[in-house]
């Protein structure tokens, strides 16, 4: 059943006509990799995640801005969520809480849902941001898309950066934008999968060619601040994405993400 509402929210709005302006332009939507993010982060998962989860989902303004002050101020409601916590609890996981997604929810709908929502949009309510991320997840189907490309996580494998974004590109039909973790001298690992949509919904190529300052300004878009609890963040290097850079108590360099370099690793579970 949830399935055929996702089907139905992500078709049903290709046919629709839009009037008014809205507060952004278009959709960044990112997917994390489990196994990278708790290599620098303390998980408390009841298993072995096998697939992305959602980051969350960006409005974003042609080519390198985020909305601020949108004129939606609704609070986060739990209760609002209810009919797809189950399917959220698993796609849209709070991977250091498995069991207290909550806060992860509120942050991203007060930071980017309320942006997302107005009368104007195919997303009226947090219902409505929730439920169309758990579709967009479900159309990129990114795990069967890597299969297809011969690719599995695996710890011992090097990956040529070029070669895969060439075979996503490909896939997806639009330029697709891998970010990487640097932890120490270890090799860099797939942190994340970015997407842009249009707001119909359909994939659309990402402001960037590719050259270092086009990562630089779109990555700047979304610097998270004091996401990470338990290091020392501080302020970023360039063109980093999330920003910070988290050190230890004695201000060893812990770990940050950036633009993936020409070789990388597609981790699993240890």
């Amino acid at each position: 059943m949830l399935h055929l509402l996702l089907f139905f929210v992500l078709n049903s709005v290709f046919f629709e006509h839009v009037n008014g302006e809205r507060e952004w332009d278009y959709f960044v939507f990112s997917q994390e990799w489990p196994p990278t993010y708790c290599s620098t982060h303390t998980c408390k998962l009841p298993y072995k995640f096998d697939d992305f989860n959602i980051h969350g989902l960006w409005p974003s303004i042609w080519p390198y801005g985020i909305p601020t002050n949108c004129s939606n101020k609704t609070p986060f409601e739990l209760e609002n969520i209810k009919p797809i916590y189950g399917e959220l609890q698993k796609q849209w996981a709070n991977l250091n809480d498995f069991d207290n997604p909550e806060e992860f929810w509120k942050y991203e709908w007060s930071k980017h849902g309320v942006c997302a929502a107005s009368d104007d949009s195919f997303i009226l309510n947090e219902l409505d941001y929730f439920n169309v991320s758990l579709g967009i997840k479900l159309k990129m189907n990114l795990m069967s898309r890597f299969d297809s490309i011969k690719i599995k996580p695996n710890n011992l494998v090097t990956l040529k950066r070029d070669v895969v974004l060439d075979q996503l590109r490909s896939s997806f039909g639009v330029n697709v934008l891998m970010v990487c973790s640097f932890q120490n001298h270890k090799p860099a690992k797939l942190s994340e999968i970015r997407l842009c949509l249009n707001p119909s919904l359909e994939f659309i190529d990402c402001p960037i060619s590719g050259n270092k300052n086009d990562y630089q300004q779109f990555s700047n878009s979304f610097n998270h601040q004091n996401i990470y609890h338990n290091p020392i963040c501080k302020s970023s290097l360039p063109w980093l994405y999330q920003s910070p850079i988290c050190y230890n108590q004695s201000s060893i360099l812990l770990f940050y993400n950036a633009q993936c370099p020409e070789e990388l690793i597609f981790p699993d579970f240890n």
